[in-house]
């Protein structure tokens, strides 16, 4: 496709539509309940915490 050539797509256009009126309301969700963060382990290595998933449980 040329840099001047416009396609339009009417289906991706509607895809595109949904998608960020769901980011719409992801947004607002997060407005109204701000997440809470897990509490941080200070006796853990600088490695667990950049990378809790490496923890052994």
């Amino acid at each position: 496709m040329l840099a001047n050539e416009v396609w339009y797509d009417a289906g991706m256009d509607h895809l595109l539509d949904v998608a960020l009126a769901r980011l719409d309301e992801l947004d607002a969700r997060l407005a109204e309940n701000p997440s809470r963060t897990p509490p941080k382990q200070p006796e853990a290595s600088p490695r667990v915490r950049l990378m809790p998933w490496l923890e052994k449980r």
